[in-house]
Parts: structure tokens; sequence; C-alpha cells
């Protein structure tokens, strides 16, 4: 290079003028950008937009695990799919050998019968299911420091959270002065 060169024309030796359409500048063997098509797991197109391939990502380029939630549906969530672990078999098989298990202590029982067993058939409206001393799940009302409705809602009750329940400290901005108004602290 000699001191005459202008900026375009050091530009024009490191950077070939021709772009394609959906290109980019990709330094070559000669240390000289040009213009290549993108391709591989990645593509672009002209306006700068990305996509990744089909069928490109594998289980070594995940950061960490993949919640349960994007799986196929998404219909089953992290608690349910880990029940999987230790199946080692077709799950309605297993099922299957459990109630035939059951069978032998009586021969007419079904998995009906081994349901009722252990759950009453009684829930009242917004009541939940929980063990009782029999461990047999019986139909409830919640109560305490959280109420739910019949549509599974729940709800903290007035004055029912203290200090020791909190997982941090309170943000200054969320203090109300008992004037009304918010407390300057």
């Amino acid at each position: 290079m000699n001191d005459t060169m202008t900026l375009k024309d050091l530009v024009d030796v490191k950077v070939s003028s021709a772009l394609p359409s959906a290109g980019i500048f990709v330094g070559n063997a000669s240390n000289i950008a040009a213009g290549v098509a993108m391709s591989g797991d990645v593509t672009i197109d002209n306006t700068g937009a990305t996509a990744i391939g089909s069928a490109k990502v594998t289980s070594s380029m995940l950061a960490g695990a993949v919640d349960a939630a994007k799986i196929n549906t998404g219909a089953v969530d992290n608690a349910e799919f880990n029940y999987l672990d230790g199946v080692t078999g077709a799950i309605q098989a297993q099922l299957n050998a459990k109630a035939v298990a059951a069978d032998v202590l009586n021969d007419t029982m079904t998995l009906k019968d081994l349901v009722d067993m252990k759950v009453s058939s009684a829930l009242p409206s917004a009541g939940i299911f929980v063990g009782n001393a029999s461990n047999i799940a019986a139909g409830v009302a919640m109560s305490g420091d959280v109420t739910i409705d019949n549509t599974g809602a729940t709800a903290i009750g007035s004055a029912k959270v203290t200090s020791s329940m909190l997982a941090g400290a309170v943000d200054a901005a969320k203090i109300k002065h008992r004037g009304g108004g918010q407390r300057r602290v």
C-alpha cells in the first residue's frame, strides 16, 4: 500500500464489491471479505433474519435441560415428565401388570375397585383430596392461610403472610405508609 490510497481504495482492497442477495461477507484465505451464501445449520434472508434449519439442533448444543412444556404439545409438565423416571417398558403394560397383581388378592378386583379403595367418591365443590389417617384420599375444604375455589384458583387470606414467610427483603417501593401513600425511606 502507498500513502496516496483513499479510504475507498483501502476498502476495495479488503472487501470484494459483489454481495449477492441474502449473502454475507466472510474473510477468505487471502484475508479479503468475500460475499458468500450462509449455509450449514443456519441460513439468512436478505433482510438479515436468520433461521436454524430443520433437525440441526442436537443434544450437545443445548445449554441446559429442556423444560417438559417445550416437548410436543406442552401438555405434560416437568413433575409429570419426571414420573417417567424408572419406567422400564411400556407404561400401559406396567399398569396392567399392577392390576393383575391386585387381582391375585381378589379375582373380581378391577382398576376402578383399586381407585375406589384409596379415594373416597365424594368431593364437594371447591374441595380437595387429602390423605386421611387411614391413608384414604378424602375430600376436604382447604383452610388456613390459603383457600381455593372450584376452578382451582387459590388465594392467600388477608393478614396471613408473616415476615418469616418472605423469601427475601421487601423493596422499599412496596412499603405503604399507614396514613396512605408510600412511605419515604
